[in-house]
């Protein structure tokens, strides 16, 4: 981010456990028309290739849907930070639309046990 928006001020949040609502509403107090939110987490984790594609399968469709309680920690390592994005996007009517899902396996070949990721935006 520093190397693409050099100019840009950035304030790191970590979320651990905590509702959605405090959460969502942080996110909301810094989220404006000039700021970008990221947030990145894993998907699903050490499960094998098959599995791991029906339960990123699921836990995109949450994100695309703006369904924060879909999504726990099976689903997302920062299922937290994620569930506050996605509840902060829904009270703003926000979308969700996939870029990329993928897993390590499709990286490494080892298809036993993978780690999930996605791509989204969120506007």
């Amino acid at each position: 981010m520093q190397t693409l928006l050099p100019e840009a001020t950035i304030v790191p949040l970590l979320v651990g456990e905590i509702e959605d609502q405090e959460a969502a509403q942080v996110v909301d107090s810094l989220w404006d028309e000039q700021t970008l939110v990221v947030v990145s987490t894993d998907l699903s984790r050490y499960h094998d290739a098959a599995s791991a594609l029906r339960l990123d399968e699921a836990t995109a469709r949450a994100i695309e849907t703006l369904e924060a309680q879909a999504i726990g920690e099976e689903q997302a390592c920062g299922h937290a930070a994620l569930r506050a994005l996605i509840t902060a996007a829904w009270a703003k009517r926000f979308f969700a639309a996939r870029v990329d899902l993928r897993h390590s396996g499709q990286a490494t070949g080892d298809l036993s046990e993978v780690v999930g990721f996605g791509g989204f935006v969120v506007g």
